[in-house]
């Protein structure tokens, strides 16, 4: 699987699960799109993550910025199936950004991809705070 990625992919999901509460996981590759999504499948939660060579067909991203992008889907999926959660409440933030902060590294976290999905999750927290006032 390693091959798919560019880097561990199962020691890093272990890294992670160990500090998110998330049962059985299953990885499955999607070599068609660049987003990772998530689903329940009875007690499984089932991540998509797309490969490698997608995200560089798709986004044009060198190898650092895939691999920083492939991280940090797994870990906002990895929180979505923590909390059962869909939406980017402040549960699931809270969760990806801390996470991202705790496990990317310093070179990772200073990616322009990285900051930028750091802000858009910010912003999608106070939309969601914004329509819950009305």
């Amino acid at each position: 699987m390693q091959d798919a990625f560019g880097f561990d992919v199962a020691s890093f999901l272990r890294k992670v699960k160990s500090e998110v509460t998330v049962g059985k996981v299953r990885l499955e590759l999607d070599g068609n799109d660049s987003k990772a999504s998530a689903v329940y499948e009875g007690n499984m939660c089932v991540i998509h993550l797309p490969t490698r060579d997608a995200i560089k067909r798709i986004k044009g991203f060198d190898d650092k910025t895939v691999h920083a992008k492939q991280k940090a889907g797994l870990i906002e999926e990895l929180c979505h199936c923590s909390l059962h959660e869909a939406a980017h409440d402040d549960k699931v933030v809270g969760c990806t950004v801390s996470m991202m902060q705790k496990h990317l590294t310093s070179e990772e976290l200073a990616i322009t991809y990285i900051q930028e999905k750091i802000s858009r999750l910010k912003r999608s927290l106070e939309i969601v705070e914004d329509i819950a006032s009305l």
